[in-house]
Order: C-alpha cells, then structure tokens, then sequence
C-alpha cells in the first residue's frame, strides 16, 4: 500500500523522496489505528493535488527570525510536509538550543499530527504540535461553524518503553468521523454536531451542513481559541475556504525541546515516577497515551491495515482512473460501532 500511495504521488509530480516518505507518514496514521487520518483522507488528497490546490512541486524554506524558527511548507503535501518541519526543527537542537519555538506557515492539511511527533519522540525529543483549520466548529450559541477544531498532538520519549503520545481535536470527535459516517450511510451520535439550524442531529448529512460541537462545552472552545492565536494569528494564516474539508493555507506552531534541559537522568527518573504513581493508582485499567498505537502499530505490521469496504472502493475507483489498480488483497473492514475508539 505504501508503494501505491507513492506512485499515485509521483504519478502527481511529488518528487520521488517525497512521494515514498509521504506514502508512509499517511499510512503511519491507519498503523496507529487513527483510521480517519490516513487512507481515509486519501480521496480529499488525491483530488487537491490534481486540482494543484496542493501544490507537488512545492519545496520547504526554513529561518530564524526573532527567536523563532519559521518554516514555509508551500501548501506542499501535508504528511509528507509536517514529517519535513517537524524533522527540521529538531535538527535546530544542540548544547546551547534545547528548545526550539516554530511556526508553520501556508500548511496543506498535515494529517494525523500524532505522526509527525512520534517520529521526534522517537528519536529523543519532547514536541508538540497543533495546527489551525478552517472554521468547522460550532461557538456556544452558534448555529454554524465559528472555528476550526484545531488538533493538539504531544509526545515524550519515556525510558525504555514507547513514547507517551497524545492527540486530540477541541470538538467532540474529529470532523473525519462525520465524513466517514457520510460515506459509509451511517448515523452519527446526536452530540457530535449541529444541522444548519443548530439542532443536535444523527444525520452526518445535516451534520456536514452544520458544524461540529466543541468537546466539554467552553473549554473545548477555548482550546481551539488557543490554538487559533499560535497556529492561526501568529502564522498569518490564510485557509482556502472554497476547499469542504482539509482547507490548504493554514498554519501551525510547535515547540521541540531536548529532555537536557532538565538534564537525561533526571528526566528519565521524572517521567518514570509520575507515570508508576499514575498507573499504580489505576491498576489493570491505567493506560498511558500511547500504548495503544504502538500495539496497533505492531499488529499493522504483521497483518496490514483494515479498510472499510466503502473506502476500498472509492480507493479501487482512484487506482483505475490513475491506471495503477489497487494492491490486492485488500482485507475489508466491516465497522458497526459509531463512537471512535481514542487513538492513543
């Protein structure tokens, strides 16, 4: 599948490192069971980079200005894109610099962010990301979108295991669940979104001319407004509006910091301590953020990723338009269950 992806990239004009790094940070996202990240949002890809409402040929500029690390992404691929800045910021690291500020600027969609933070924990340091969207997200009181539901991704190498791993979107569930229910003809949870009238609706139909309801009333609200100064205003940020969903021209912030600063030992001995009293006052149901994944990325692995079998033929319509048919088998997934499972 990863080869697939990537072709269809190159097939778009992706240069060849980008089209394979590309491919695997999307797919990264199924791996981790964040299903409505990756292949899913494939379609959506695929047709903005045809339109060059994504721009293949675009390249990625980074400079210091002010204190700040500023990355240009070009309205380039977003997967491939976030893994890039993210990677490029990190590389800003060393004995004098232990905390590198950043912003992202003209940003494609990146994706599950969780990704792009895995791979810096991964490799030793402490980030985190978030990025701003175009307004999906009912205001308390609104009857239409106000906001984006602007994602949050955080990650920290923890001593010996994987990393803690954290990602969320300020409203109920991500917008992609809602599209995902539209494909596949099935009902949403009532407190998932609003119809155009701003009444709770089951109809994903109603709920995509509606908007999306902010996770834990006010302070979901107030999250994306967070996020909308540091992702949004600061990064000038200007999102395609004429796009129905993962509107290129958005920005980002995100910060990684080396676990030096408060020097290795005492960083590996404070994480390992808060997290034995976290999970001993749990007992066998105390889960840290994280495990999750990388048991769903081992089974990934060793037995593929599910797809539903909705998204299969919408994917097997893409690979015969583009004259590369779709890898075979596909193993299809039948999914009843309406509320998501937490990603991490």
């Amino acid at each position: 599948m990863t080869a697939w992806i990537a072709a269809l990239l190159a097939q778009a004009e992706l240069p060849a490192e980008a089209a394979q790094r590309g491919a695997r940070q999307l797919l990264l996202a199924d791996a981790f069971g964040i299903d409505t990240h990756g292949l899913a949002r494939w379609p959506t890809y695929w047709d903005q980079l045809r339109r060059k409402v994504l721009r293949p040929e675009a390249t990625i500029n980074a400079h210091w200005k002010a204190g700040v690390f500023h990355i240009e992404t070009n309205r380039g691929f977003g997967p491939w894109a976030g893994e890039q800045a993210v990677m490029l910021a990190q590389a800003q690291l060393n004995a004098q610099r232990r905390f590198v500020p950043f912003l992202i600027h003209d940003a494609g969609h990146l994706g599950a962010l969780a990704t792009h933070v895995y791979r810096a924990a991964q490799t030793g340091s402490v980030a985190l990301l978030m990025q701003s969207t175009q307004p999906v997200m009912a205001g308390i009181g609104s009857s239409g979108p106000a906001i984006g539901n602007n994602p949050i991704a955080f990650a920290a190498p923890r001593p010996g295991t994987a990393p803690l791993l954290i990602d969320f979107a300020a409203s109920q569930v991500a917008f992609s669940h809602v599209l995902d229910a539209h494909r596949e003809n099935r009902p949403i949870p009532d407190h998932w979104a609003i119809d155009s009238s701003g009444r709770p609706t089951t109809d994903p139909s109603a709920a995509l001319q509606g908007a999306m309801q902010p996770m834990a009333g006010h302070k979901g609200l107030a999250l994306a407004m967070i996020v909308q100064v540091l992702a949004g205003v600061l990064t000038n940020a200007a999102p395609d509006l004429a796009e129905p969903s993962a509107a290129p021209g958005c920005g980002a912030f995100g910060f990684v910091a080396s676990p030096e600063i408060a020097g290795a030992d005492v960083y590996a001995q404070k994480m390992q301590a808060w997290i034995d009293i976290y999970q001993q006052a749990g007992g066998a149901t105390a889960r840290v953020p994280g495990d999750r994944a990388v048991r769903s990325l081992t089974q990934a692995l060793d037995e593929g990723i599910p797809i539903a079998p909705t998204l299969a033929a919408t994917l097997t319509r893409i690979g015969s338009l583009a004259g590369l048919p779709l890898p075979s088998p596909v193993r299809q997934r039948s999914r009843t269950d309406t509320e998501p499972h937490p990603p991490t």
